[in-house]
């Protein structure tokens, strides 16, 4: 029997008992599992591959089911790092298209953080309420850098300023000013 053709009868096979509670009303609803089976499907450096890897990123791909990040940006590397296909991600120079591209339906989904594409929504004469945040590709804490060069004490004198506006409340009253 051909790959393809085991495939499928063999996803039938495993899915038949599931169809009726599947609640994915669309493409995009579904999560895709897969195996162990190189070459198939396996899996290498936490990223999924393999054949029948390949043809489902194909068929989604001309399903139209599309994601869109900015060229070069931490959405774009997260997006790769997460294991999607680079030739799967549609690129756009700024956040301002992105946000215009997607109220428009024309597409599906971008990777930007979620606080920055509120105000990108409303810069665009959007309501950021009508999105939804999804799939969230990594959290994490913002902080600031010093170059190579910067002197120790510098960098505690700042640190100490920092801990003291912790501990007296300013830095969550900003938060919460620049939050809401």
């Amino acid at each position: 029997m051909k790959p393809v053709a085991a495939f499928i009868i063999a996803l039938i096979l495993a899915a038949s008992p599931l169809v009726g509670s599947l609640p994915a009303e669309g493409i995009d609803d579904i999560d895709f599992l897969t195996e162990e089976y190189p070459p198939y499907n396996y899996s290498k450096d936490e990223k999924a591959g393999g054949f029948f890897v390949d043809v489902l990123d194909e068929a989604l791909r001309r399903l139209g089911s599309s994601k869109c990040v900015v060229r070069n940006d931490v959405g774009e590397q997260l997006m790769r790092t997460a294991g999607h296909p680079a030739h799967l991600l549609e690129t756009a120079p700024d956040a301002d298209l992105n946000v215009r591209l997607l109220a428009a339906g024309r597409l599906d989904a971008i990777a930007y953080d979620e606080y920055a594409s509120t105000e990108v929504f409303a810069r665009n004469g959007l309501d950021p309420a009508v999105f939804e945040t999804v799939y969230i590709l990594r959290s994490g804490e913002l902080w600031f850098a010093f170059s190579r060069g910067t002197s120790a004490a510098a960098v505690r004198s700042f640190q100490f300023a920092i801990d003291a506006m912790r501990a007296d409340g300013r830095i969550q009253a900003l938060h919460d000013r620049h939050f809401r």
